[in-house]
């Protein structure tokens, strides 16, 4: 009887490179889960407090004097009331916000006051606040979540991120400025007569990145800057070769599609987990997304400019039509720029800083500057109150 010849195993490079992975995370997690127990939360809350460097408060307004700023009642970022305040949050003239602090000067304003009108919530105290907060579809910062701090402590660890990320290519935004401005060329028929790609992807090794991003002193606004970035994808079906950077999963259970949870409102609308590391100086264009986000820092200092979707038309977004659509084409760092309806508009800032996450729902408009290194992932997960917003950006003849 004549026997088929065995087929020879196909060679499945990217399987390998998952196994190699999966590996190399597998023993330098047990080795830093045995040095530091992630039970020990006041060691990590400890830990996470010394990655924060500066301590910013919100600047002082003569209408808080009244109790009143632009008709919001007063309530205190750090002790907000249950649920949002009518008007929520505080907003202030998107001219004063940047002339209080330009985008192009990395160090904070001298007073450390900034235009912070979110709440920040702790955790341990207040994570039943932040619930209502985040059903009410309004931005807010939560603090110190037990599961997070011990990411924070590991991805601040030399040898820990390098370890993981060995020697593979990620795909790595660079400009010659410090503006990255995103585009996108796909089902673009018609490019404008004078436009050129605003930056370059290329790949580089997480090692090089850093090499680039921790030179001293750090870069000027003129300089070279490079946005290092892969994404997360849940093996639904438990084989290594499917999903990407699957690890991200165990290191950040928040984003686990399988299930609903505070962080995954809609798991089923879940695209992955994006990771985002910043070198001093970067700029991510004002712009807004069409699905809830949340955002979680675990180094280094970001400073988020937040402006309700009712304020788009004020935003100055180059239109649908344009590779760097949806985004704003006013440089904020540079006052020759704004125009007469961009400095109607009313905005908020925070700076985010290790162990915060921070709920930004759909259609609200983010301006991203990185104040040192730092580590940012986020997840989105549906579409909150679509009906209610989408109106604001039908205004500005766009579509979430």
């Amino acid at each position: 009887i004549s026997q088929c010849p065995l087929r020879e195993p196909v060679f499945n490079p990217n399987k390998l490179r998952l196994l190699q992975q999966n590996e190399r995370y597998e023993q330098i997690r047990q080795k830093y889960d045995e040095l530091y127990p992630p039970t020990d939360v006041k060691y990590l809350k400890e830990f996470a407090k010394r990655m924060r460097k500066n301590e910013y408060l919100p600047i002082e307004d003569p209408q808080w004097n009244s109790n009143t700023e632009h008709g919001i009642p007063f309530y205190d970022i750090f002790n907000c009331p249950d649920h949002p305040p009518a008007g929520y949050p505080y907003h202030w003239n998107t001219v004063d916000v940047l002339t209080n602090w330009n985008p192009n000067d990395l160090s904070p304003p001298s007073h450390n006051r900034i235009h912070q009108g979110i709440c920040r919530f702790n955790y341990d105290t207040e994570f039943h606040k932040a619930l209502n907060y985040r059903n009410a579809e309004v931005p807010f910062i939560l603090r110190d979540d037990p599961l997070l701090l011990p990411t924070v402590l590991r991805w601040n660890q030399d040898d820990y991120l390098s370890t993981i990320l060995g020697d593979e290519l990620h795909k790595t935004e660079y400009s010659t400025s410090n503006h990255l401005m995103f585009y996108r060329t796909k089902h673009i028929t018609n490019l404008p007569d004078d436009w050129s790609p605003p930056m370059e992807n290329i790949e580089m090794t997480f090692d090089e990145w850093m090499e680039k991003a921790s030179v001293q002193p750090p870069p000027s606004k003129d300089d070279e800057h490079y946005y290092f970035r892969f994404n997360g994808e849940y093996n639904y079906s438990g084989k290594p070769s499917k999903g990407q950077n699957t690890w991200l999963y165990a290191e950040l259970p928040h984003f686990n599609p399988t299930k609903e949870s505070f962080y995954m409102v809609e798991p089923f609308q879940e695209r992955g987990v994006n990771c985002r590391f910043g070198m001093p100086g970067n700029i991510a264009e004002t712009h807004y997304d069409g699905s809830r986000n949340f955002i979680l820092l675990m180094g280094g200092e970001r400073r988020y400019v937040l402006a309700h979707p009712k304020f788009c038309l004020n935003m100055e977004l180059y239109p649908q039509s344009h590779p760097s659509g949806r985004h704003s084409r006013i440089d904020w760092g540079d006052p020759t720029e704004y125009t007469d309806l961009f400095k109607e508009g009313m905005v908020n800032e925070v700076i985010l800083q290790a162990g915060d996450a921070l709920y930004l729902p759909n259609f609200w408009f983010h301006f991203i500057q990185s104040m040192t290194v730092n580590y940012q992932c986020n997840a989105r997960s549906g579409i909150g109150e679509k009906k209610k917003l989408i109106k604001h950006i039908h205004e500005c003849k766009f579509v979430g």
